[in-house]
């Protein structure tokens, strides 16, 4: 299921990033260790995503469901 609601967050920052809204992102924390064979007991999804908007408001408007 994690890995579901994963690749949903990737595309829509991939739409995200195709329209301007950021210029980029990058999984960090406990699952982004857990490729490096580093196991790790969170089941948290941890991002770090750099704005290319003046607009934030913009970024979050365009990740939020419904």
């Amino acid at each position: 299921m994690l890995s579901k609601v994963l690749s949903q967050v990737i595309i829509q920052l991939e739409q995200a990033r195709e329209s301007g809204l950021l210029q980029a992102y990058a999984l960090i924390g406990s699952f982004a260790v857990s490729t490096w064979g580093v196991l790790r007991a969170t089941q948290g999804i941890d991002l770090a995503v750099a704005l290319m908007t003046a607009q934030p408001n913009a970024l979050a408007s365009s990740l939020s469901t419904t």
